[in-house]
């Protein structure tokens, strides 16, 4: 019964200093000429109400906070159209659209949704390259302290093997645009990429910048040729393995659509963090190598989810959750007997001064978000003492620190 008193008080404590903190849900998607039509893409095979009642599942399904999509037709009623048919419906009225930014050659345009509870636009802007825009907006979080701002760019880049230079050239103009920029945190490339391989100049770009420029990262740490069997839980086009008309076949073996993020995001050393093992390909499930979405049998999600994916595309949803809130150290939950001073956090353990009011003597128990003890030590001080605390994992920790007397106190950590 004692140590049921125990994690109840610790979890309970966990709750609270959670407080400052959020997460929120991303999901990009190629929404196959949305709203436009062409010789291949009908009005019948392709029709805007059908769309967005598939998507409307979808939605339902993953319920995102941020939604960025490639292949919208340019205008207001395309946008607005899915903003009220597949966003707001069934009760939901928080979803808001970004404004249109029209593509240098007029095609389809990039758009960017979000929760406008959670969610507030601070500006946005586009990258012309005389191809197609890449298009980045400004945002913060309205519910965290101190504030944390984020970008979101969003690039639909050339498809083809042979219009790599194309690509790569669209991103050295992106990757310029940071460079002239003095405020490289805490960024978001979402998108159609395109890209069939890492060795492609634009991806290498990327990920290898010049001395000083913003670094991306892929949060799961795949190089290669994507086209491999062996990619094949990462593979988002196509869904369909036969010709039926508007959407692109030939079966699931390419990785054209990503979630990229810049190294702090990583860290979380700038208030914004991935969530660990986060990433996901809606609907794929390893076994759809050269085939299409629906067979064999994909219980990946449910199947009204799944069909609705294949219906309403010939790509796949990618989806990355972040954390947003203070990283290094937070407050005590209560400041009674200690302070924090110094605090630093490497990559295999946790410096700081820890001073008290009075000479104190106790335990320091570190555990892990699950309630896994990371550490435990005991200590011994007069006014002021420096810890060093090994400590590999990451993300959000708790330092409790109990004297001898009986007194505890707990410390949030994100690491």
């Amino acid at each position: 019964m004692k140590l049921k008193s125990v994690l109840f008080v610790f979890f309970a404590g966990i709750s609270f200093l959670l407080s400052g903190q959020e997460t929120i849900k991303m999901m990009q998607y190629n929404l196959l000429y949305y709203g436009s039509y062409t010789d291949w893409c009908t009005e019948t095979n392709n029709n805007i109400n059908d769309k967005a009642d598939n998507l409307a599942i979808i939605i339902d399904y993953v319920q995102p906070d941020i939604f960025t999509v490639n292949e919208m037709e340019p205008s207001l009623y395309a946008v607005n159209h899915l903003l009220g048919n597949a966003l707001n419906v069934n009760g939901v009225t928080h979803y808001r659209s970004a404004a249109i930014l029209n593509q240098d050659d007029g095609s389809l345009i990039n758009m960017l949704y979000y929760d406008n509870t959670k969610l507030e636009l601070l500006s946005q802007e586009s990258v012309t390259n005389g191809i197609r825009d890449i298009n980045i907006y400004e945002m913060r979080h309205l519910n965290v302290v101190p504030q944390v701002r984020f970008k979101v760019a969003v690039a639909h880049l050339k498809a083809g093997y042979s219009e790599g230079s194309l690509r790569a050239y669209a991103i050295s103009q992106f990757m310029e645009y940071w460079s002239n920029q003095s405020d490289k945190r805490n960024v978001i490339f979402s998108g159609d990429f395109n890209l069939y391989n890492s060795d492609e100049s634009a991806y290498q770009n990327l990920m290898q910048p010049a001395q000083g420029n913003i670094q991306f990262v892929d949060p799961v740490d795949q190089s290669g040729d994507w086209g491999d069997y062996s990619f094949r839980f990462y593979h988002t086009q196509s869904t369909h393995d036969g010709d039926d008309g508007c959407p692109s076949y030939g079966g699931m073996d390419d990785r054209f659509d990503f979630i990229l993020v810049s190294d702090d995001v990583m860290s979380g050393e700038n208030g914004m963090l991935y969530v660990e093992d986060s990433y996901t390909t809606l609907g794929q499930d390893g076994n759809r190598y050269n085939g299409s979405l629906i067979n064999p049998v994909n219980t990946s999600a449910p199947s009204e989810v799944i069909y609705a994916m294949y219906n309403f595309s010939d790509h796949l949803p990618v989806i990355a959750e972040f954390e947003l809130g203070e990283t290094g150290i937070a407050e005590f939950s209560s400041q009674q007997n200690f302070s924090i001073e110094q605090f630093e956090v490497n990559e295999s353990s946790i410096r700081f001064d820890l001073l008290s009011k009075l000479p104190k003597s106790g335990t320091m128990v570190l555990y892990n978000i699950l309630g896994r003890v990371i550490t435990n030590t005991e200590f011994s001080m007069q006014g002021r003492d420096s810890f060093t605390l090994p400590v590999s994992e990451s993300g959000l920790m708790v330092l409790q620190i109990c004297t001898d007397d009986g007194q505890c106190e707990s410390l949030r950590i994100i690491k």
